[in-house]
């Protein structure tokens, strides 16, 4: 890890938490003005992003490296997304088959949710390293025990929607003539999500917190150079 020389250092990292915060906090939002999808989730992860440039400044590690460009990559496939929603609702561009519509299903389950996992596994380890170099071990223990739950959640509510879009289709060959609640599944699935996002963003709202105020272990003199730790990661 590479700790950076700035004069601030606790207010770079405020604010990063902050806007990572908040765009986590736009991906629950789902708002649409007639045919057209507003853009809330390509805002929430150019501010996730952007919040992750913030916390670059003071320490550069690999895994910030990796978050960065995983948040960029959600960020175009956003807006990849917002295009193809686009033509669809006012032209009638891509209407998918059935079968296409689970594989794509499927695919998007895997994909997004594998992308948000590594992106905030990234994010937060990274945040426990550097608690941890600041002697806040604490609040790095929390972190770590948290990251840890949100690993576990993230993924069985992942297979659980990826066996929400099977479900239909194994049951016309499976149970032809047996009736599955589909509907009460997807809302249990969908408030499990919601759930999940706003404990994720009350994580960083917690680390937020912490670099509200200067702190001692964060008011070292800087110069014109930076100095290289060698820490585990």
């Amino acid at each position: 890890m590479t700790l950076t020389t700035i004069e601030r250092p606790w207010e770079s990292m405020y604010s990063g938490y902050r806007r990572i915060f908040w765009g986590i906090l736009l991906l629950l939002i789902q708002i649409e003005i007639g045919p057209i999808p507003i853009l809330q989730i390509f805002a929430g992860y150019l501010l996730i992003a952007s919040g992750i440039s913030c916390m670059k400044r003071v320490a550069v590690t690999r895994n910030l490296i990796r978050a960065f460009r995983v948040a960029n990559i959600m960020l175009i496939g956003s807006l990849l997304d917002f295009m193809l929603r686009f033509l669809e609702s006012n032209t009638g561009f891509f209407v998918p088959r059935p079968y296409m519509a689970l594989l794509s299903g499927v695919m998007m389950t895997f994909l997004i949710r594998g992308l948000e996992l590594l992106l905030f596994y990234d994010i937060l380890s990274t945040s426990s390293k550097i608690l941890r170099f600041n002697n806040d071990f604490s609040l790095a223990d929390d972190t770590d025990k948290r990251l840890r739950m949100f690993l576990v959640a993230q993924t069985i509510l992942s297979i659980t929607t990826l066996l929400l879009f099977l479900l239909p289709y194994l049951s016309l060959f499976l149970f032809p003539n047996f009736f599955f609640p589909i509907f009460g599944f997807i809302i249990v699935i969908f408030i499990s999500w919601i759930v999940m996002k706003i404990w994720l963003a009350s994580v960083f709202a917690r680390l937020k917190r912490r670099y509200g105020q200067p702190d001692s272990t964060f008011t070292r003199k800087t110069d014109e150079y930076q100095v290289e730790l060698s820490i585990n990661e």
